[in-house]
């Protein structure tokens, strides 16, 4: 099994962030992961050692970074729109899967692109047709930076 740390730098160095994040190993008290922004310098991120399943947490966490510091104001309000429209239409029944991975995907913009920036390293299936394209090319944008 693979060190926590090491589980860390490989979602990391997948992508080149115009704001750094750092990831801090220890306790925590929810048992979890914490995401503190610091400043407009970088985020701190605490993750608790023992945590079960690591990989999608930190993508979760790596998410909310993203949505913060790297999408462009177009893309943010792309999304944005995205989020309002899943609002709209999944007001009844089960019609929110289809807009949303999860229901706490479903409590804010900044939430939803986390959980769908970690399903779509994990269960591509699950997220809508646009926003799985959105964060293809969000995904790809940064990539091609750490490529460069």
């Amino acid at each position: 099994m693979e060190k926590l740390e090491e589980v860390i730098e490989t979602c990391l160095k997948q992508f080149n962030f115009s704001v750094p994040i750092r990831f801090e190993v220890k306790k925590t008290s929810c048992n979890g992961t914490h995401n503190s922004i610091v400043s407009k310098k970088y985020s701190r991120i605490t993750i608790h050692p023992k945590l079960s399943h690591p990989k999608p947490t930190i993508y979760h966490e790596i998410g909310h970074h993203i949505y913060i510091f790297e999408l462009t104001s177009i893309e943010k309000q792309v999304w944005d729109e995205l989020y309002a429209e899943g609002i709209k239409y999944s007001k009844h029944g089960d019609d929110w899967k289809f807009y949303f991975v999860s229901k706490p995907a479903m409590n804010h913009e900044h939430e939803d692109f986390a959980c769908t920036f970690s399903a779509w390293h994990y269960e591509r299936d699950a997220i809508s047709p646009r926003k799985r394209g959105f964060v293809s090319n969000v995904v790809g944008r940064l990539k091609q930076c750490a490529a460069d």
